[in-house]
Parts: C-alpha cells; structure tokens; sequence
C-alpha cells in the first residue's frame, strides 16, 4: 500500500504526514515535554530557513516547501518521541536524543561524529552519479542546504514513521520483530520516494535504502538522533559541494 501511494499521490503525500503525527498525538494523549517541544521547534524553522533555498525542489515554491519542513519536523519529532515513550522502546534508548538526554554540547559532539563516519558513504554518492541532477547549486554556501533534509528527513523517515509502523506491526508480532520489521519497510519506502517510482525504480531503491536508508535509520533508532542528522547531513553536504565544483563554472 505504501509504495503506491508514490505513484498515486506523488510529492503531495508529505502533506498527509503532519496530518497524521497531530492524529496521533491526539490519540496517544501524553502531556508534551516542553523541552521536546523546544527542541523540536527549534530544528523545524532551521529545517524551514534551510528549505527557502532548496533548489532541488521543483514540485513546491520555496515558501509552501519551507513551510511544509517546520510542520513535518515539529509534528514529526513530537509524535515519534511520543509513540517511542507510549510504546516502552524509549526506555530502552531507542529513538533518543542526546541533546534532550545529556545536553546541547554533546549532541553537537554526536552531530560531528555523524558527519565523520558518513564520510565513506559521502564519497561514495557522488562517485555513483547523485550530483548529476543538481546543478542548482551555483553558490559555494549552498551545499550548507544539505541540513534541511539532514533534519526533517530525520523527522518524518524515521523518527514518525518507524514508530508508526511499529505500532501497527506488533499487533500481529513479537516487538523485536515488529520494530525490525517497521525500520527496514520505512528505510525503502523512503529510498522509493528518492526515486522517479515505477517498477522501473526497484534496482534504484534497493541501493539507496541499503546503501543509504538502511545505516542512517540504525544510527538514527538505536544511536541518537544528532548522529544520525550529522550522517546525513554529510552525505548532502558532499553532494551537492561536487555538484558546486561541476556546475558552477
């Protein structure tokens, strides 16, 4: 069901998100934490200020596209968090921040440790012709983008929709199960909506969600979330620098 609605809906479906992490929260009915609210707040307008200049973006104008990052980022974050406490996983550490667990300074020390060990995987991403369609970047302050999805892809990937899917799944499966379950079908979905879609786009979304999807959702779920917002953010980072230093002449 989910791999269709790629086709049916196209771009439009991450209208639907926000929609229903408010859904859930509502239905989960927890007392929000005002730290997480902060937080959370916090990376949606960075997310937002970021997404005025994604020029990657085509299917959306720079303001509907930033709007759209801080209501998917805050609503995201809040309802994953939510889900993860409501569910018990979050007491086993899954899902966490290090910024709300033991502070802003070393969730900046995780964020660049996530930077370092996607280095391998930044490298690779060019070299496998992901700079090919971003000749937007024609500034050399552009690459710096790469932290809009290097949050809200964070947000509503993993953070939303492993939970989501795990709530549903361990009604018919142990949790261990359940939850592996939901982060593998989350990671591909996410690579298929990096993809034209199609049957066509299988090769492609088997090497982006293994290649891709599949470590960043790990360190995201079962590390913390600055880690894995540091990987990410690399692996764009480095993208979209090889495409400055191809296009920009």
């Amino acid at each position: 069901m989910l791999f269709p609605l790629r086709t049916l809906v196209g771009p439009r479906l991450l209208f639907g998100l926000p929609v229903i992490a408010v859904v859930t929260l509502l239905l989960l009915r927890q007392p929000l934490n005002r730290r997480e609210v902060l937080y959370a707040l916090f990376l949606a307008l960075v997310a937002g200020l970021a997404g005025l200049g994604a020029g990657w973006i085509t299917d959306f104008s720079p303001l509907v596209w930033a709007a759209l990052q801080v209501m998917l980022v805050l609503t995201g974050f809040l309802a994953g968090w939510g889900m993860l406490r409501h569910s018990g996983v979050a007491e086993q550490g899954v899902g966490k921040s290090l910024v709300l667990s033991v502070g802003a300074g070393r969730g900046a020390v995780g964020f660049l440790l996530g930077a370092l060990i996607a280095v391998p995987w930044a490298l690779s991403n060019p070299a496998l012709g992901g700079s090919a369609g971003e000749d937007w970047v024609r500034a050399p302050w552009q690459p710096l983008l790469a932290i809009q999805p290097g949050i809200a892809e964070e947000a509503w990937g993993r953070l939303l929709l492993v939970p989501l899917l795990f709530m549903l799944f361990r009604a018919a499966a142990r949790p261990r199960t359940a939850f592996s379950a939901a982060l593998v079908l989350a990671a591909y979905w996410f690579a298929y909506l990096h993809t034209p879609g199609g049957i066509e786009a299988i090769p492609s979304t088997v090497i982006i969600g293994t290649l891709y999807a599949l470590p960043v959702s790990y360190l995201c779920l079962y590390r913390d979330l600055e880690t894995a917002m540091g990987w990410h953010f690399c692996v764009d980072f480095v993208k979209f620098a090889f495409a400055f230093i191809l296009f920009s002449r």
